[in-house]
């Protein structure tokens, strides 16, 4: 009997505008499965997400912030129901002097996330053919701009969010929008919500508005890096935002570790979704291979004569980590794990 070395194995799976848009800024979203919104941010699909930075001043247009006034980051992920916004913002001061929060909202600190559900671009100042969310630090209050019948209006039903102080000028914000199209009207009280999939496209845009304690913002600072033009046209034209990308779990396999742990043994990726084991050897005869799940369930066993090579198709398992072992009459092979998504 031969006890090799632990292999790890990782299976990642992939999947893979209309209107007037003015930039080519592209952004992804990942899908998540359960999440809490907390100001946390720890759950596993956020680790897949990639980070976006809010660097770029739009007002004054184009100027530079002193060190430690603000930097902040962003990432995007989705589920049927909600789009996940996590942000860390670094803010040398909170500042909120305007208690009305439909007055002069633009000009405390805030978190500020434009949505194009459709992203078809254009106007949306005086109209819902996109979403203003200003998401004020008090984490009760989120208005938009409305339209020409309810101007100034708070969404705060839109938004589920948490901001959570890490130390005097760090920050996490985290958002979870319910989404809704240009068919929006805030005198309706049964709007349509959107139900996200994989591959839908969405015009985004996020800024930050930054107040240093006085009673105006010092600086509007966004994620999208947009031209003298039109430094004053994110808050009112959609065509500046973004294009983001809701993703799908990735496909493919991708091993990782030690993939020639035994002479007589290799193990290698081959197509999308089939892990081959091959005897070098060409001795091992009739050989049964087991899957299991962690907690010792039999989920794959068959009984195969490896004389050259045998392929497994991982395509229909569920996402999850596998111990695979191969079993002869004078042969072992354990612990073999892999981690499906």
């Amino acid at each position: 009997m031969k006890l090799l070395s632990i292999v790890t194995i990782l299976l990642l799976f992939t999947q893979t505008g209309r209107g007037q848009h003015y930039y080519d800024d592209a952004f992804t979203a990942q899908q998540a499965d359960s999440y809490t919104i907390d100001g946390v941010g720890d759950e596993p699909f956020w680790e897949q997400c990639e980070w976006y930075d809010i660097e770029y001043v739009w007002i004054p247009y184009g100027t530079s912030m002193a060190t430690g006034d603000f930097t902040g980051r962003v990432k995007f992920a989705w589920t049927e129901e909600k789009l996940l916004i996590l942000a860390e913002i670094e803010d040398n001061v909170l500042s909120d002097t305007h208690e009305n929060p439909q007055d002069n909202y633009w000009n405390d600190d805030c978190f500020e996330v434009f949505l194009d559900e459709d992203y078809s671009g254009g106007w949306h100042q005086t109209s819902y053919n996109a979403f203003a969310y200003h998401c004020a630090i008090n984490e009760e209050d989120v208005i938009d701009s409305g339209d020409n019948d309810a101007p100034n209006v708070n969404l705060k039903d839109h938004v589920e969010f948490d901001l959570d102080t890490l130390d005097d000028t760090h920050y996490v914000w985290e958002l979870a929008f319910t989404i809704y199209d240009d068919s929006f009207n805030e005198s309706n009280a049964e709007n349509t919500t959107v139900t996200l999939s994989q591959n839908k496209e969405m015009g985004i845009a996020v800024a930050y508005c930054d107040n240093d304690g006085g009673t105006q913002r010092e600086n509007f600072i966004g994620l999208i890096d947009v031209a003298a033009e039109h430094f004053n046209s994110a808050w009112q034209d959609a065509s500046v935002f973004g294009k983001l990308t809701l993703d799908g779990p990735e496909t493919g396999i991708e091993i990782a570790g030690n993939n020639n742990a035994a002479d007589d043994i290799r193990i290698f990726q081959d197509g999308e979704f089939n892990l081959v084991i091959e005897n070098m050897a060409k001795s091992l005869g009739k050989t049964t291979i087991s899957v299991f799940d962690l907690n010792g369930r039999l989920i794959i066993e068959s009984t195969i004569y490896l004389e050259d090579r045998v392929t497994v198709d991982t395509h229909n398992m569920d996402p999850g980590t596998y111990i695979v072992s191969l079993k002869s009459e004078h042969f072992y092979y354990a612990d073999l794990f892999f981690k499906q998504y």
